[in-house]
């Protein structure tokens, strides 16, 4: 440590993946957050208020691990959680508020994932998502794929499916409504639609998940 000056100061932050990923947050999700972008800066500046944001959570981990507090397990994954999520819109506003060329595919998935994340229940087809960008399906499934290796209509169907498990696990709505609130035509679309993906039917997801 002899190259760092005195006043330098530094928290870490050591954990195994497993950790955030026994939360309610979808597993495929939560390797995202964990994954290192390669062209995410090494080292970023933060604001005042986000900077004292973050000491905070890293702090409130700290004392929720020494005093051993009912709960502090979850209460210390949930601070987790929103340190990684904080982590990756910093970077990513960082990498489009570049001044250096911004790679032209990963503004376009971008753009496409928070359009997905607010207009998941009533669009469900990468041309409706195309149609609003202005570009063609065909080169928006090309950036998805080159940059998340997964396909566009996955990421599609994953954010339906995330809500779904959520709604069904956590709320008292019917099958019925639940169908309706993310946008099927009918509980029996919503239901192959569900099954399609996951293997079971969501009023077998709900039961598993209540014994």
């Amino acid at each position: 440590m002899k190259h760092f000056s005195e006043d330098f100061n530094a928290h870490f932050l050591l954990f195994k993946s497993d950790f955030v990923k026994k939360g309610f947050v979808k597993s495929d999700i939560m390797e995202e957050l964990l994954f290192i972008n390669p062209d995410y800066p090494p080292i970023f500046d933060l604001e005042a208020n986000d900077f004292n944001d973050t000491l905070y959570k890293f702090e409130k981990i700290k004392h929720e691990t020494e005093n051993q507090s009912p709960f502090c397990v979850e209460v210390s994954r949930l601070y987790v959680l929103q340190i990684l999520y904080d982590y990756n819109r910093t970077c990513e506003i960082c990498l489009l508020n570049s001044d250096k060329l911004i790679n032209r595919q990963y503004q376009v998935v971008y753009e496409f994932r928070k359009l997905v994340d607010k207009n998941f229940h009533k669009l469900k087809t990468v041309k409706e998502y195309a149609d609003i960008m202005h570009l063609s399906s065909k080169y928006i499934s090309e950036c998805i794929k080159n940059q998340t290796g997964a396909s566009a209509l996955s990421l599609i169907q994953n954010r339906i499916i995330l809500e779904a498990e959520f709604l069904l696990k956590y709320s008292q709505l019917t099958i019925k409504l639940i169908s309706n609130k993310l946008g099927f035509t009918s509980t029996s679309a919503f239901s192959r639609f569900f099954k399609g993906i996951k293997g079971i039917s969501p009023d077998n997801y709900r039961n598993k998940q209540e014994n």
